[in-house]
């Protein structure tokens, strides 16, 4: 396909394309995560932000997992409690990351669907410090 401007159009096939090629048997790096983000573009360039995360005993280790180490403590939350496993309200959780300044920082997948939401690290805390922690995980 020749490509004569660069438009949406353009970005997502190129997108599509990135996607399949990190997924696929053709990108041989083991060891890390691979994510394309957003896109910024022009009628002659584009742009796209790629994270590389470290991927150790198959938690991978982004910008927000990092984050989490280093200031869990500061917000009263355990620093161990990195991809462990909580209920509340009758959903599991695992704690993925933390965003520093959200109004509610503490990043966590919830279980049955895999989507990442964001939780009050007040809350998240009450229930860990509860000894809520599944220790198997």
């Amino acid at each position: 396909m020749l490509i004569k401007k660069i438009d949406r159009k353009v970005c997502r096939e190129i997108r599509e394309a990135l996607d399949a090629t990190l997924q696929g048997d053709d990108c041989d790096l083991e060891g890390v995560k691979i994510t394309v983000g957003n896109a910024r573009f022009d009628a002659n360039h584009v742009t796209f932000k790629v994270e590389v995360a470290l991927n150790k005993n198959g938690n991978v280790l982004t910008k927000d997992a990092s984050a989490y180490q280093q200031l869990a403590e500061s917000f009263g939350l355990p620093v161990l409690a990195l991809f462990k496993t909580f209920e509340r309200l009758g959903e599991e959780y695992e704690i993925v990351g933390l965003r520093p300044r959200s109004a509610n920082p503490v990043l966590v997948k919830k279980l049955s669907n895999g989507k990442t939401y964001k939780m009050n690290s007040h809350t998240v805390a009450d229930v860990l410090l509860g000894d809520s922690i599944n220790r198997n995980s």
